[in-house]
């Protein structure tokens, strides 16, 4: 049988999602990690309640050198995890960042990209948007690091300063600064768990934050006044996805609560953003519905500037926050959110539906390219 006739009976569009090795090596084992396994399982399921090829996998091309792949793929009817040999993907979803290597493979292939690209760079993002006047006025002030004197400038403006790493998420690469005193400054991370500490001078402030960032690069930004539940901050994160027909869809909006004190919200409790206002905050419902306007028009103008800068994606992630006078802040746009704010405040219908955008979205790709080939 020619590899041709082999490969032509794989439902179309073939989804590859590209994760990382660990992540095949964990399926194939049966060593499922529960954070991330309700993720995986939903999009696999969606594939298959789509009629779709949806394989998960850590490599392009396999030894012999053949536009083939080792996917790894459930199989609904044994209910267990396999492996075998597919045809390469007619779409890459991807799930980590280091695709860069591959995008010469896949525009010589001609594999769409379900994303622009994997990941952000937070100060070109800022660039980039930084001429439409609709935009920036959601920007808290935000500055490059280049040298130890940027940091001592912006610090003499500003009470409060997040350092901010330009690649990475999770909250991993963040580091706030706080003037307590005249002569004392304070300054928290957090690395598996709250870190903070307290300097004397900028010089010991300095030699702490190079240990943090250990020359990586990183942007400087005032911090957001923003709202609070005792000494929790809250942000909100959310997730804005095309559909099978192309249309952007806003899914949900989860407001998150941070640990005590914390300079950010990861490992928080989270809420649809109508339930936190109206439990939390207790606004009247008049009051909820013309700041959720405002802010599902600062969500899609976002979404609409990125897409206008870097070209197409099929979701993004928006980090916002709102501060005590109501006005709405950019935080950063991921382009791989892991949804787990979405799992924690949302029911099962929303938190599949998030798994079955990205694959009525690829369908949609793959119907557009094909109708352009036949022009």
């Amino acid at each position: 049988m020619t590899l041709y006739r082999r490969y032509k009976r794989y439902n179309r569009p073939i989804i590859g999602v590209y994760v990382n090795r660990s992540t095949t090596r964990q399926l194939i084992n049966g060593c499922y990690d529960p954070k991330s396994y309700p993720r995986i399982i939903s999009l696999a399921q969606a594939g298959i309640r789509e009629h779709t090829t949806l394989y998960f996998f850590s490599r392009l091309r396999t030894r012999s050198g053949k536009n083939s792949v080792t996917g790894t793929y459930y199989d609904k009817y044994s209910r267990t995890w396999k492996q075998k040999t597919f045809p390469q993907p007619d779409i890459l979803y991807s799930r980590r960042a280091s695709t860069v290597k591959l995008h010469p493979y896949l525009k010589q292939r001609g594999i769409i990209r379900f994303n622009a690209l994997p990941e952000f760079n937070k100060w070109e993002v800022y660039e980039r948007l930084h001429d439409d006047t609709a935009i920036t006025q959601h920007f808290p002030k935000t500055v490059q690091y280049n040298d130890d004197s940027d940091l001592i400038k912006f610090l003499n403006s500003e009470k409060e300063v997040y350092l901010k790493g330009l690649h990475g998420g999770r909250g991993n690469w963040i580091f706030r600064v706080r003037k307590m005193t005249e002569n004392k400054l304070e300054y928290s991370y957090f690395r598996d768990k709250l870190q903070t500490g307290l300097v004397s001078n900028l010089d010991e402030l300095l030699l702490e934050m190079k240990r943090f960032y250990v020359g990586c690069p990183f942007l400087m930004q005032s911090a957001i006044d923003m709202i609070q539940v005792g000494d929790s901050k809250v942000d909100f994160r959310a997730e804005l996805q095309r559909d099978g027909r192309g249309k952007l869809n806003i899914v949900g909006i989860a407001a998150r609560i941070g640990i005590s004190d914390s300079p950010i919200t990861i490992h928080s409790s989270a809420y649809p953003i109508e339930v936190f206002f109206k439990e939390f905050l207790h606004y009247s419902n008049e009051k909820i519905d013309r700041l959720m306007s405002r802010i599902n028009t600062f969500l899609l103008a976002f979404y609409t500037a990125i897409e206008k800068s870097y070209g197409t994606f099929g979701e993004i992630g928006i980090d916002f926050g709102i501060d005590k006078e109501h006005n709405i802040w950019f935080i950063e746009p991921n382009a791989k959110s892991t949804k787990i704010s979405l799992m924690k405040a949302y029911d099962n219908k929303t938190f599949n539906q998030a798994f079955l955008n990205p694959v009525q979205f690829c369908k949609y790709l793959y119907k557009q390219k094909n109708r352009k080939r036949r022009k």
